[in-house]
């Protein structure tokens, strides 16, 4: 457990934060097929990519986040490395949340690689690659 969440577990019940946990689904978009999973609409779909949110908006949700003293977030999606501001949305997530406390869902899809460094860099032991597929029931 770290320092930061440690030092939050401690506060009175009257200080605790508001919000303990935050999931980001940055996108709809996934050209996976899992079996177990339904946000799983084609990499190029247009209409899903016109629903996601901005990078203000998902920056305001961050700063939301972090104001109401928030242990835990993390971007999901579909697959979040599909959005294209995958890479800004690391890096403010990094200047709002301790490190620890960041996660990421992905399964770190072709023509991605060059975002592991992002990756690495903002959630380190908290990226979780997904290694799934619906053919592998």
């Amino acid at each position: 457990m770290s320092e930061y969440v440690q030092r939050v577990s401690r506060l009175p019940e009257s200080l605790l934060p508001r919000l303990p946990h935050l999931d980001i689904e940055l996108t709809e978009r996934c050209d996976n097929d899992c079996i177990h999973c339904c946000i799983n609409l084609p990499a190029g779909h247009a209409a899903a990519r016109a629903r996601e949110m901005t990078t203000q908006q998902v920056m305001g949700i961050m700063d939301q986040a972090a104001g109401l003293g928030c242990l835990q977030v993390r971007l999901t999606g579909g697959e979040p490395l599909l959005h294209p501001e995958f890479e800004q949305f690391c890096d403010y997530a990094l200047s709002k949340i301790p490190r620890m406390q960041l996660g990421l869902w992905t399964c770190l899809p072709e023509g991605k690689e060059h975002l592991r460094d992002a990756i690495v860099r903002t959630f380190g032991d908290n990226a979780y690659l997904r290694l799934w597929e619906a053919d592998l029931i």
